[in-house]
């Protein structure tokens, strides 16, 4: 069954915790260990009754291109799966989702394809669209016997350089393989405050904040 490496969880748990988002797309399921990360970050805990799914408030549903990996436990954590070519079915999705997710995803499209695909999830999505890809992804072939596990392409902080409203970090090192985590924001309010809380660089808060006051002196308000 399909997983990860786990040191870029801290700095999604820390995105979701500040986001507190009321309804998320995970996009490729796998094993379903981000259904487990987002249900523990995004249901509220006044009670403890969050503990069972028939309490849960977040909406979260999920995508997945090979049917075999889906058992029953992601059908107890998603709320709707759909399953196929994740590229396709977005377009056809009627509902947004505050935050949408790609987790170990992107390194399996080619580079244009990928980016295109960005595109997509962030025109889906109502607070941001957070990405985990390998730093230099390692040549892997069809696990599983499934086509969508080989790996296609390699994605850097540059490339996404077009989205004005951006966290990125490296995580990892000598022990952990290294990560990029990125987050791409709709909202240049919530960067620019967000440094203190996930910490993320400093340097891209500090632009946004300035951003956000050069705005709002062209709008006369003070």
């Amino acid at each position: 069954m399909p997983s990860s490496p786990t040191n870029s969880d801290p700095w999604v748990h820390r995105i979701l915790a500040t986001a507190k988002p009321k309804s998320a797309l995970d996009i490729g399921i796998g094993c379903g260990r981000f259904g487990f990360l987002f249900r523990e970050k995004c249901e509220p805990r006044d009670t403890p009754s969050f503990f069972y799914p028939q309490n849960w408030r977040c909406r979260l549903d999920g995508i997945e291109a090979f049917k075999a990996y889906i058992g029953d436990v992601q059908q107890m954590l998603y709320d709707k799966i759909y399953i196929g070519d994740a590229y396709e079915i977005i377009d056809n999705l009627q509902d947004k989702y505050d935050i949408v997710h790609l987790g170990d995803v992107l390194e399996h499209f080619p580079k244009e394809r990928g980016l295109n695909f960005v595109q997509k999830c962030y025109q889906k999505s109502l607070k941001g669209v957070i990405i985990v890809t390998p730093f230099k992804p390692e040549e892997q072939g069809a696990k599983w016997d499934n086509e969508y596990e080989i790996h296609r392409g390699a994605f850097s902080q540059r490339d996404f350089n077009k989205y004005p409203y951006r966290l990125s970090k490296i995580v990892g090192g000598r022990i952990w393989p290294r990560r990029t985590v990125i987050y791409l924001s709709r909202s240049p309010f919530i960067v620019s405050r967000w440094g203190a809380t996930t910490g993320f660089p400093a340097i891209q808060h500090v632009r946004m904040r300035a951003i956000e006051t050069i705005r709002k002196l062209k709008r006369g308000i003070s």
